[in-house]
């Protein structure tokens, strides 16, 4: 065979190998560029979709935070078992057509409507009570009997739990996600007028700790115990072979000069019935309160009020030594956190004032001794000792509780009164936890 005609033959193919070539490189090009077109489409979808679900969960958090903050949004105790209650957040300028749209369930002029508080964050919220296959509303709180303090879904007491939907568009994308919102009241009932975890001696001789029933509060416990010993007190002092005398009015008793120091009551602990003529009534061998939860759950709701260490070992930061926080109706929770000179060292210390007045709870994390006048209406929770000092005009009006030991001189009187602990200005003293969420 001729070699130049073989040659002459194979003309051109390398040049349709080279087209071969170059039509399959476009057609993996244009693959490539619509599969890098459709990640970037994908992963700005995400982006968006993800961004919108951040929004969505913020309209939840913004309605729990309204809940116990915001005394206009939070629930009146009236619309407790109400079906039909209903509360939104929407922007300023949306129109109720745009809230109707979203929820069906909106009625103008009827349900609360508040405008939204994040401008950079556009989302709808609607807050409605659970209820049960009974369409009755489902609440959280403790219904054991005595209490035991822990709360669980029921249908009589307790706060609503709150069903929260909120809905968010963003960059075309649109999430919709769902909450189950449980009120946990830092006070579920307090066990009694006074609460001590440790041990109670009484130096006064007129003080008055009462639960019984006022207006609107059941009666609880006088004195509440987790110890077994009996109340104890030590009234006027006394000194071995001189007269002194206990007690006031038909209970005074008087002893005579020749009986033993303490035997007589004259500077020795007895009875408590011995230094007063209405002596309180006591529990003892009580379930402990969770006094350290209490307190736990305070700081997570509440500013702390920070006093630094001074002179003394004593905490200032209060002009003219005037201890006063909350005053009606403007009441409010007060959180002492000790620390040392530089605000660095959160640690159990020591807050001992003279004089203190105010309303709402005070919540001190280590030790209180106060003394001089006191005029309090409200919850005192010490995670510690408690030292009423005397020197004043001395009454506490709500309930008193101490993890520790309490030592009660001069004329401290604790009234038990539940309005100050189960209705609260602004029910700032609860806060809505999360307990289920779902994503549609």
């Amino acid at each position: 065979m001729n070699a130049g005609k073989v040659l002459q033959g194979n003309r051109g193919s390398l040049l349709n190998t080279v087209i071969l070539v170059l039509v399959s490189l476009c057609v993996i090009g244009v693959i490539l560029a619509r599969l890098a077109t459709t990640d970037v489409r994908i992963a700005t979808n995400d982006k968006a979709s993800n961004t919108a679900l951040v929004h969505a969960n913020a309209g939840t958090d913004e309605a729990r935070a309204r809940l116990y903050k915001d005394a206009a949004f939070s629930v009146p105790e009236s619309s407790y078992s109400s079906t039909t209650w209903r509360a939104y957040i929407a922007d300023s300028t949306d129109p109720d057509s745009v809230v109707l749209a979203a929820f069906p369930s909106f009625v103008s002029g009827t349900h609360l409507r508040v405008a939204r508080a994040q401008n950079e964050l556009v989302y709808l919220v609607e807050v409605r009570h659970k209820v049960d296959a009974s369409n009755v509303v489902v609440r959280y709180g403790d219904i054991s009997t005595p209490p035991d303090y822990e709360p669980e879904e029921n249908t009589t007491k307790g706060k609503p739990v709150e069903v929260i939907t909120s809905v968010a568009t963003y960059g075309g994308a649109k999430r919709k996600v769902e909450i189950e919102a449980r009120s946990l009241p830092i006070f579920f009932e307090v066990p009694g007028a006074l609460y001590v975890g440790g041990t109670l001696q009484n130096n006064g001789t007129s003080q008055v700790v009462t639960g019984g029933a006022t207006a609107g509060c059941p009666a609880v416990k006088d004195i509440v115990s987790t110890q077994s010993a009996n109340l104890t007190c030590t009234g006027n002092s006394g000194t071995a072979g001189q007269d002194c005398s206990r007690g006031t009015g038909q209970n005074k008793v008087s002893y005579p000069k020749n009986d033993a120091l303490g035997s007589d009551g004259c500077g020795g602990a007895e009875a408590w019935s011995a230094c007063t003529s209405n002596p309180p009534q006591l529990q003892t061998n009580a379930t402990p309160y969770r006094v350290a939860d209490v307190v736990s759950e305070y700081a997570t709701v509440t500013e702390k009020v920070t006093l630094v260490e001074g002179a003394g070992g004593k905490y200032q930061g209060f002009a003219g030594g005037k201890y006063t926080w909350g005053t009606q109706p403007d009441c409010q929770v007060t959180y002492f956190m000790g620390t040392d000179a530089n605000q660095t060292l959160n640690t159990i210390a020591t807050l001992d004032i003279t004089g203190l007045s105010g309303c709402g709870v005070l919540v001190i994390d280590g030790d209180l001794i106060v003394g001089g006048n006191i005029s309090w209406d409200g919850v005192i929770i010490v995670n510690g000792n408690i030292t009423f000092s005397g020197g004043g005009n001395q009454q506490i009006n709500g309930a008193v509780l101490a993890s520790g030991n309490v030592l009660m001189s001069g004329t401290p009187d604790i009234i038990y009164d539940c309005k100050f602990i189960k209705n609260p200005p602004g029910s700032k003293f609860t806060r809505y936890s999360r307990s289920k969420w779902k994503d549609f």
